[in-house]
C-alpha cells in the first residue's frame, strides 16, 4: 500500500503507454531471479493510422541489455517513415523520430538498489496534403526496459517520474500476479510524480518505459510539426525505517541522528557528539525532540557520547524528526537538526 504520493499532470491529447498489469504476466519471472534476471532493453516505434493506408521505411527494433553494476548503458534509435493512402500516392505523410536513452542500475547487499533512466526525443512530421491528409498518422517512439529481480527482504520502493512533453512510467509487479502486490508510478504528457510503496520479499517483475508521440494535424485537430521531449525515471529500494535524507541544520555539529530506525523496537537513537561538551563545559542547555510535529522527549545538558533514544514511533508513518537546542552561552540562541525516515511497515 502506498504511503506517499504526489503528482502534477497536464493533458496531452492522444498519448498512450503500453504498460498494463496483464502484459507483465505474459513472461512470468523465474523462481529465483537474483539481482537482475534477463534484463532487456527494446527501442522501437509504434505507428498507427486511420483508414486504408500503408506505411514503409521504419527501422527495426533495437535490442540490448543492462546490468546492476553502476555502468550507464545508452540506447539510440532513429528512423524516418512514410504513411501513404492506398490508391492515392499524393496523400503521403512523412514522420521522422530519434531518441537517446541511458539506464544505470546499482545493487547493494545482493539486491537491486537503484535504477535511473534519462531519455530525450526529437520528432517531426510533414504531409504533402497538409491538414487534408486522411491517414492521420501517429508515431510513438519508445524504449522499454524489463527485468526480473529477487528481494531477499522487504523494501520501500520509491519511484520518481519527471516528463517534459513526453511519457514515462515505472511498474513493479509481483511474479505471483497482481494479487501478490503491485507498485506503480506513471506520468503521462507533461508532469512529474512520486510514489513510495512497501513491497514484501519475493520475486518481482520490473518494467520501465520512456516514450514520446508525434501526430499529423487534421482539419479538426492541430499538432506541432516538430517537438522535443525528455523523461527521467528514478527508482530506489531501501530498507524499511532507513533515513530518507541526510542530517540537516546548524545543530548537526552537536548531534548525530542515526542512519535508520530500529524497526524491531520502534525506536530511533541519537548520539551527542564531542562538540556537545562534557562536565562543566556542556554547550546545550536543553534539547527538545519532536516527531511529525509532536514533542516526544526533552534532554537537559546532554554530554559527549550520551545517547538519546526515542521510543514508540508509529511503524506505519514516515518519521519527520526535528531537534531544537537551546545553547548555554548567553545570546547564542537556538540551533536545530532535522532528518526524515521511512516507515517500518
Amino acid at each position: 500500500m502506498s504511503r506517499h504520493n504526489s503528482s502534477r499532470r497536464a493533458g496531452f491529447a492522444g498519448l498512450t503507454i503500453s504498460l498494463a498489469a496483464g502484459a507483465l504476466l505474459v513472461a512470468p519471472a523465474p523462481a529465483h531471479a537474483g539481482v537482475l534476471d534477463t534484463p532487456t532493453s527494446t527501442a522501437k516505434v509504434n505507428l498507427s493510422h486511420a483508414g486504408t493506408c500503408t506505411h514503409a521505411g521504419l527501422a527495426p527494433d533495437t535490442l540490448g541489455t543492462f546490468l546492476a553494476d553502476g555502468v550507464p548503458v545508452q540506447t539510440s534509435y532513429s528512423t524516418t517513415g512514410t504513411v501513404t493512402k492506398t490508391g492515392d500516392p499524393s496523400d503521403v505523410t512523412t514522420i521522422a523520430t530519434s531518441l537517446t536513452s541511458t539506464i544505470k542500475a546499482t545493487q547493494a547487499g545482493g539486491a537491486l538498489k537503484t535504477v535511473d533512466v534519462a531519455a530525450s526525443f526529437q520528432s517531426s512530421w510533414s504531409a504533402a496534403l497538409g491538414t487534408a491528409q486522411t491517414c492521420n498518422a501517429a508515431v510513438q517512439p519508445a524504449v522499454t526496459y524489463t527485468a526480473a529481480l529477487d528481494l531477499p527482504a522487504p523494501r520501500y520502493v520509491t519511484m520518481v517520474v519527471d516528463a517534459k512533453h513526453a511519457i514515462g512510467a515505472i511498474q513493479l509487479v509481483s511474479a505471483s500476479g497482481i494479487l501478490g502486490g503491485a507498485a506503480a508510478s506513471a506520468t503521462y504528457g507533461h508532469g512529474n510524480g512520486t510514489q513510495r510503496t512497501y513491497v514484501p520479499a519475493g520475486t518481482w517483475q520490473l518494467v520501465l518505459q520512456v516514450s514520446d508521440q508525434v501526430k499529423a494535424s487534421t482539419p479538426t485537430a492541430t499538432y506541432p510539426s516538430s517537438k522535443a521531449g525528455s523523461v527521467t525515471l528514478h527508482m530506489s529500494l531501501d530498507d524499511p525505517g532507513s533515513a530518507l535524507t541526510t542530517t540537516s541544520g546548524d545543530g548537526s555539529k552537536y548531534l548525530d541522528l542515526a542512519a535508520g530506525r530500529t524497526c524491531a523496537t520502534g525506536a530511533l537513537t541519537a548520539t551527542w557528539k564531542s562538540k556537545a561538551g562534557k562536565g562543566d563545559d556542556v554547550k546545550i542547555k536543553k534539547a527538545v525532540f519532536t516527531v511529525n510535529g509532536a514533542k516526544v522527549a526533552t534532554v537537559k545538558k546532554p554530554k559527549k557520547g550520551k545517547k538519546t533514544t526515542l521510543t514508540g514511533l508509529d511503524p506505519d508513518k514516515t518519521a519527520e524528526v526535528s531537534v531544537t537546542m537551546k545553547l548555554v552561552e548567553k545570546g547564542a540562541g537556538k540551533v536545530t537538526v532535522e532528518r526524515s525516515y521511512l516507515p517500518c511497515t
